[in-house]
């Protein structure tokens, strides 16, 4: 009688340690935008609205939440210094461990924007007519290489080039057109280095009294000043730096992907050979 009840004790300890050795476990390393560990983040399980249980993440990042029945999970993770990450539709299966690894971004301050409709003016106030490229747009032109003219040609049907390289304004004679560059008329416009332009103008329609009598059109240049060829040459620095820092950032990612799969692989290894 007294083996019976030891071995019906032996049983029912079996078989409650089958059941707790059949639980799943969710698992997985959290970091931030810059991939350092996101150090002491809660970690919250719920299940169809409920909470389940919760943990936090150590020095390197790390979590694991253990037994959870085998079923769709989601995890909230929160930080004070992230935004809160939300993962759902993790599956857990007995016995097996679910990786979730989570990115978590740093809090930024908000920037606030003002957005307004613009409506056209019923009556246009303006009696010039005038087709404008800036230096901006100018580095964008796919007619960058082409000229100064080219370009002006393209943005404005109007103005068209005859077989000596003479340009025609809405149809008028080629000496009926006026160039001025930097407030200083001349005769033609060829020799600019494209890289000095800050914008070029082409009046077509009501040419102001300041230009003279004009039956055409007047193409006006504005060269960069000092501080205008610094402002351009720090964009340029600048976009190549993203440029560079999103290369970056997409080979440590990458890095960091294939090193963390075969971290995994490993792990999964030393825990079949453990059970």
């Amino acid at each position: 009688m007294k083996t019976t009840k030891i071995l019906l004790i032996l049983v029912v300890i079996s078989i409650v340690q089958l059941v707790k050795g059949q639980g799943g476990e969710i698992k997985g390393l959290i970091k931030d935008d810059d991939f350092e560990p996101v150090i002491g983040a809660v970690v919250k399980i719920t299940q169809g609205g409920y909470l389940i249980g919760g943990t936090t993440t150590d020095v390197n990042g790390r979590y694991v939440y253990k037994p959870l029945d085998a079923g769709e999970y989601e995890i909230i993770v929160t930080s004070q210094l992230h935004s809160t990450n939300r993962t759902t539709n993790i599956p857990v299966k007995p016995n097996q461990a679910t990786y979730v690894d989570v990115r978590m971004k740093v809090n930024t301050l908000g920037v606030v924007e003002v957005s307004a409709e613009f409506e056209e003016p019923l009556v246009d106030a303006s009696m010039i007519d005038i087709t404008s490229i800036n230096a901006d747009d100018w580095d964008k032109s796919i007619y960058r290489t082409e000229g100064v003219l080219t370009a002006i040609h393209n943005n404005y049907s109007g103005a068209v080039a005859d077989s000596d390289g003479e340009w025609h304004v809405n149809g008028a004679r080629a000496d009926a057109t006026e160039y001025l560059i930097d407030g200083v008329k001349v005769t033609k416009m060829s020799g600019l280095p494209n890289t000095s332009i800050e914008n070029v103008s082409l009046i077509s329609g009501g040419v102001p009294a300041m230009y003279g009598d004009l039956t055409s059109g007047v193409i006006v240049v504005t060269t960069k000043d000092y501080f205008s060829m610094m402002r351009h040459k720090r964009m340029r620095e600048a976009a190549f730096s993203e440029r560079q820092e999103y290369k970056r950032q997409q080979k440590i990612e990458k890095l960091e992907k294939e090193n963390r799969a075969k971290e995994i692989e490993e792990e999964k290894a030393q825990s079949e050979k453990t059970d």
